[in-house]
């Protein structure tokens, strides 16, 4: 049964849309999306193909906002659960809002591998006794 209200048998559309705080969530994020409780569809393969059903009319911006909403309630709902963190829509909304913000501005930029980095060298000092130096390749 579901922790935050107790009628609710704990699914994963159950607790990422139908839970009434996650509700708060979902309207109050900026997609206002009214989740219809009664007329959802409780089959996963129906409710994914509901989110890109909509990904084909939107841009792949409504898709990553709907991925950092849903990883943001999730992870809500275990600080609830494991750690007895107070669940508060508003909060959930914004972490879920900076944490898309941010992924969207580190793929704005410009990839460079790792290896493609240029490594920058260290010129060290004359040993004392009891130094120790080790050089990293």
């Amino acid at each position: 049964m579901c922790p935050f209200g107790g009628w609710e048998v704990e699914t994963v559309e159950h607790h990422l849309l139908l839970c009434s705080w996650t509700n708060v969530v979902w309207f109050g994020a900026p997609l206002s999306y009214g989740v219809d409780m009664w007329g959802f569809c409780r089959q996963i393969g129906s409710w994914e193909l509901l989110i890109f059903r909509a990904l084909a009319r939107e841009t792949q911006l409504l898709l990553i906002s709907i991925s950092f909403i849903c990883w943001k309630i999730w992870k809500t709902q275990c600080n609830f659960i494991f750690k007895g963190s107070q669940i508060d829509p508003r909060l959930t909304i914004n972490r879920a809002m900076q944490t898309c913000m941010e992924y969207l501005d580190a793929k704005s930029r410009p990839h460079v591998p790792f290896w493609a980095a240029q490594p920058q060298l260290i010129k060290l000092g004359p040993l004392k006794f009891g130094d120790l130096q080790c050089q990293i390749l």
